[in-house]
This record gives structure tokens, C-alpha cells and sequence, in this order.
């Protein structure tokens, strides 16, 4: 909803029904992501498998980065 719609739509109402509100749509929005990371913790081989995609990822991002340090410093690579 746009800002103007919640001003409107809270117009009159106490404090409590925002925080209400609020809390309604954080839940909404973490349950999802609470879901997912409750089936990754249950599944220890899926949950390893997406870690060691992800921690070559960040290898090959950081050997590049690495690189051009080396380089622009005039440091010899390993």
C-alpha cells in the first residue's frame, strides 16, 4: 500500500492498530524466509551443497579482485 492509503486507512485509529499491523506484516514477510532456512537446516547435504557453491563463488569473485590489487600495486602474484 502507498503511504497515502495507510494514512487514510489508520486515520483515527490508535497506536496499538499500527503496531498490529506491523507485526502482521513482518510475520508475513519472515515466514517465508524462516520456512526455507527450517527445510536447509533439515536437509544438512542440500544446506553443505549451496554453502560450497557459494563459498567458490566468492572465491573466484575474490582472486579476481586480489589480482588487480596485486597488479595496481606492482606486487608479484603467488
Amino acid at each position: 500500500e502507498s503511504i497515502d492509503d495507510l494514512v487514510v486507512g489508520f486515520d483515527g485509529k490508535m497506536y496499538g492498530d499500527l503496531k498490529k499491523a506491523v507485526a502482521e506484516a513482518v510475520i508475513e514477510f519472515v515466514t517465508p524466509v524462516q520456512n526455507r532456512v527450517s527445510e536447509l537446516m533439515d536437509d544438512t547435504a542440500e544446506l553443505e551443497n549451496i554453502m560450497r557453491a557459494g563459498a567458490q563463488r566468492a572465491r573466484e569473485i575474490a582472486s579476481k579482485t586480489v589480482a588487480d590489487v596485486y597488479d595496481k600495486l606492482g606486487f608479484v602474484r603467488p
